[in-house]
């Protein structure tokens, strides 16, 4: 990152943006969660057995996987 002019002060910042994006990620991911647990437990309409949520993470995740290759530019970088 020193190559495109990044110093210490602007690397520490690109860090803690990082940090803050997984941080609010991952509470988004939980919120979501909770929230359809609690959809399925109070609907008991929505049954899903657990191959095919398996088979939802999984796409999900390849999905996410997908975009985020796109987004780094389909490299491997070294920061």
């Amino acid at each position: 990152m020193r190559e495109l002019g990044y110093g210490a002060e602007g690397l520490r910042e690109l860090d803690t943006t990082n940090a803050v994006v997984i941080g609010v990620g991952v509470l988004l991911l939980g919120g979501v969660s909770f929230v359809i647990t609690l959809l399925m437990e109070v609907l008991r309409i929505i049954s899903l057995a657990p191959v095919i949520a398996l088979l939802l993470f999984i796409i999900v995740y390849l999905i996410a996987m997908v975009i985020a290759r796109v987004h780094r530019g389909g490299e491997d970088h070294e920061c």
